[in-house]
């Protein structure tokens, strides 16, 4: 499907989506994200971390359509805990970083 999307054919993009058996989520928030409406992007992005939906290849997907959605609302608390669930890193008292292995 991404490669329709690059290739600026949403119609078959749209087709590809339409006749997944898979969730089809993930494919609508790369197309809202390549139409840059991060608001349905982004609300879609948030509910596939928590349905952990996201694999490798839509990673930078979610976290860009997340990343813009809090721009737009102003909601950075619920984008900081989404991105924080989904890459496993936590912090210590100190503010440093600890990554899960």
């Amino acid at each position: 499907m991404g490669g329709y999307l690059q290739l600026g054919d949403e119609h078959a993009a749209t087709s590809v989506i339409e006749s997944t058996a898979q969730s089809r989520d993930v494919l609508w928030m790369a197309l809202y994200a390549h139409r840059r409406d991060w608001k349905r992007a982004g609300e879609l992005a948030y509910d596939a971390i928590a349905r952990e939906l996201i694999t490798p290849i839509d990673e930078n997907v979610a976290a860009n359509a997340i990343r813009h959605h809090a721009r737009l609302s102003g909601d950075y608390a619920r984008a900081i805990e989404a991105l924080e669930s989904y890459s496993g890193v936590h912090w210590t008292v100190d503010d440093e970083p600890i990554l899960s292995e």
